[in-house]
């Protein structure tokens, strides 16, 4: 069995969801709500600046949130 590294990456725009998990690598995320949520295959079939760009959207999506948490 092959091992395949994923992320898991958060998406607030439930449309542009809907847009990704049609792309290839990129599906409802596992054991997360999947209609926030994104699984990624790290395994080469998402270009690596793509993947880069997703983390950045989901760290936005959640750093407003962690900021507030802290007050």
């Amino acid at each position: 069995m092959k091992n395949i590294s994923v992320i898991n990456l958060k998406v607030n725009d439930l449309l542009f969801r809907d847009y990704l998990i049609r792309q290839e690598g990129i599906m409802p995320a596992y054991h997360m709500n999947k209609l926030h949520w994104i699984t990624v295959l790290l395994d080469g079939t998402v270009d690596k600046e793509k993947v880069f760009e997703y983390i950045d959207m989901s760290f936005m999506s959640t750093a407003s949130k962690k900021k507030n948490e802290r007050k």
